[in-house]
């Protein structure tokens, strides 16, 4: 392996470390929101943890049409799609605080 091969996998490898804490940070976030949403829009106890729920009935949802995807484009494509959808979800955020719809931020 020639140097500038194990450079650039040294840079994929790191880049993808940092994505996964990045995605594990966010998701430690949902249990924070979660007291705040039911108090502002006085959700009941099933209400409140269908938020947190939603994230993993996503995974679930989500897991087979990404298998193909990855077994058909590869990983980078998966990757940068998974990144676009992320990014879309939270720029979703502003027009939920704003039209404070329950089930736009579920």
């Amino acid at each position: 392996m020639t140097t500038s091969k194990k450079g650039s996998t040294n840079f994929a490898f790191i880049m993808i470390t940092i994505l996964f804490f990045m995605w594990g940070f966010v998701h430690n976030l949902d249990p924070i929101l979660i007291p705040h949403l039911k108090r502002a829009f006085s959700l009941t106890t099933l209400q409140a943890s269908l938020v947190d729920s939603a994230v993993f009935i996503a995974y679930f949802v989500v897991a087979l049409p990404a298998g193909f995807l990855l077994k058909k484009k590869g990983y980078k494509a998966g990757i940068i799609l998974g990144l676009m959808l992320f990014a879309v979800g939270s720029y979703l955020f502003i027009p939920s605080a704003n039209l404070q719809s329950y089930t736009f931020f579920l």
